[in-house]
């Protein structure tokens, strides 16, 4: 006789199969040492997850060197804050880099030069993409942008941002965006850039990101907005499709909400920093997860919900109302 059984719970364990690594603001100092407590903890707990977890390459989110950037491809700060700091062997892997506003103020085009002479700092351009084929056939699709092009200098003594030095070129940048997104079909996309979109830290939201830059990533249901400036880490979900993930702690930890009430409400799921931090993401055959570290825990103090593979049709216009109407198709241009 056959009887039904309830009652049970099934656990299946997700099985990850590729893992990477995201820090922002790591950029130590310019005096000796060359670099922080904070980045140097951050380095060591950093290098003992990517062992753990036998990640690929690491996205470094700008402010690579503060407070001036570098002078030029030969500047010892190359080696001073970055490959003697970085030296655990689970480090040893590609690390795609970015500008922030810091890396401005000094020589940016020598840190893509500098390419030349690393084997795992990786910037060939001001803006760029990749794509990497995950084990089980999916497909990773990743854009570096240039924020400081996008939106302007963000200063440090309170004059924020003062809007596009060129609006040309903040132009071609945003339609080559565009074009990328609109030629893939990745399963997951990720679009990285130094300024936030939203968060509540001291710098608060980007007005020019979120009027240029986040319709077209709902438009073309990017998974995820990764940045760096304000120094904690955050995990904002607006309920749009995308979710944001700040990562701006590899130097030091600012845990200000001075920018609480310009998110939407109730989006802020994890908010923090103690001694530094970053991001590990894992992926499985039809999920991704963000792992949230401190630099004084070995574990992580936040884990994601699940972000499934992307639904690659395109959403309609009409599916943009509300504040989204202004745009046309659905994105402004600027001037």
């Amino acid at each position: 006789m056959n009887q039904m059984l309830s009652g049970f719970v099934v656990l299946v364990r997700i099985c990850w199969c590729f893992s990477f690594l995201s820090v922002g603001d790591w950029g130590g100092c310019d005096i000796f040492p060359y670099r922080s407590p904070i980045e140097v903890r951050i380095a060591d707990s950093m290098g003992k997850v990517a062992e753990e977890q036998n990640s690929t390459f690491v996205l470094a989110l700008g402010d690579n060197f503060y407070p001036q950037g570098v002078q030029d491809e030969f500047d010892p700060r190359f080696q001073q804050t970055f490959e003697d700091v970085f030296t655990a062997p689970s480090l040893q892997i590609p690390w795609y880099v970015l500008a922030g506003n810091h890396d401005r103020y000094g020589n940016n085009s020598a840190q893509i030069a500098y390419s030349r002479h690393s084997s795992r700092w990786t910037y060939p351009a001001p803006y760029y993409d990749f794509s990497i084929k995950l084990p089980d056939g999916n497909e990773l699709y990743i854009i570096m942008i240039d924020t400081v092009i996008a939106a302007g200098h963000s200063r440090d003594n309170g004059t924020e941002f003062e809007s596009a030095a060129n609006v040309h070129l903040a132009q071609k940048q945003y339609d080559w965006i565009e074009r990328k997104l609109a030629a893939s079909n990745a399963d997951f996309i990720l679009v990285c850039g130094h300024y936030p979109i939203w968060s509540i830290g001291g710098h608060g939201p980007t007005d020019a990101l979120l009027a240029k830059l986040r319709p077209m990533l709902i438009y073309y249901r990017v998974t995820a907005y990764f940045s760096a400036h304000d120094h904690v880490l955050q995990y904002i979900d607006d309920k749009s499709g995308v979710v944001y993930v700040g990562n701006g702690a590899g130097n030091d930890c600012n845990l200000s909400t001075e920018h609480e009430g310009d998110v939407p409400s109730n989006s802020v799921k994890f908010h923090g920093c103690s001694a530094g931090g970053f991001v590990e993401v894992s992926i499985s055959d039809s999920n991704m997860q963000f792992n949230f570290h401190y630099g004084d825990q070995e574990n992580p103090v936040y884990t994601s919900p699940l972000l499934k593979k992307r639904d690659k049709r395109i959403m309609s216009n009409s599916l943009f109302g509300g504040s989204f109407r202004r745009f046309a198709h659905p994105f402004q241009k600027i001037g």
